[in-house]
């Protein structure tokens, strides 16, 4: 599923697993994030808030003791570090959250492990050789199963957009530009993930800006 960002992917993602639900298709789901602020968000924003009558378990690394849950919420790194804990069948619906970003290499296991549907969300899918969303879940290339633009939810009426607020803020990529030479293990991990010409990346401040 791709949606623009703003657009409402959480609200959607409660839709599915609410009908799923009704119709006796699904009695268990997982749904995976990648930082835990966004665990947390689909806690209050979106369980919480849509579907509160559904027993919630966050998972840790050391989470194996609550089975009778109808939502698990995970990070990706701590869902890797538990899924076989799990048998195969005990999921019946993966919902994978921000799905453009981490699910192509290491954390690929948890989705090859278990016997379930799922269901991708992401506002930025991509299509390279190494990682291709829509080939990840089964779809024809640059063809989702649903695509929602941002065009679309500005000009729908009634508009669609979430209202948003402008917040200033800078980086120092954004001061001082990117060298993939000067970057950290783990800010080279992260654009090797994004990018797979990551090791070219030499781009002074206003280049960056430009």
């Amino acid at each position: 599923i791709v949606m623009a960002t703003g657009t409402g992917k959480t609200r959607t993602a409660m839709s599915l697993i609410d009908g799923l639900m009704r119709a006796n298709w699904v009695k268990r789901v997982l749904f995976l994030v990648d930082r835990v602020e966004l665990q947390n968000q689909a806690e209050e924003d979106g369980f919480k808030e849509h579907l509160p009558d559904l027993s919630i378990v966050k998972v840790s690394s050391a989470t194996k003791k609550d089975k009778d849950a109808r939502v698990y919420l995970a990070t990706y790194n701590a869902m890797m570090n538990a899924y076989s804990q799990f048998n195969i069948g005990f999921f019946d619906l993966i919902v994978a959250d921000e799905s453009h970003r981490t699910i192509y290499k290491y954390y690929r296991e948890i989705f090859q492990y278990f016997d379930a549907f799922q269901i991708g969300l992401t506002a930025t899918p991509v299509d390279y050789v190494t990682r291709n969303t829509y080939r990840f879940f089964e779809c024809e290339d640059r063809d989702p199963t649903f695509y929602f633009s941002l065009t679309e939810a500005i000009e729908h009426k009634p508009p669609y957009l979430v209202n948003y607020e402008v917040d200033n803020k800078t980086s120092q990529f954004l001061q001082s530009g990117i060298r993939y030479d000067d970057l950290t293990e783990e800010q080279r991990a992260q654009l090797e993930e994004q990018d797979e010409d990551a090791q070219s990346f030499d781009y002074s401040r206003d280049e960056v800006d430009s």
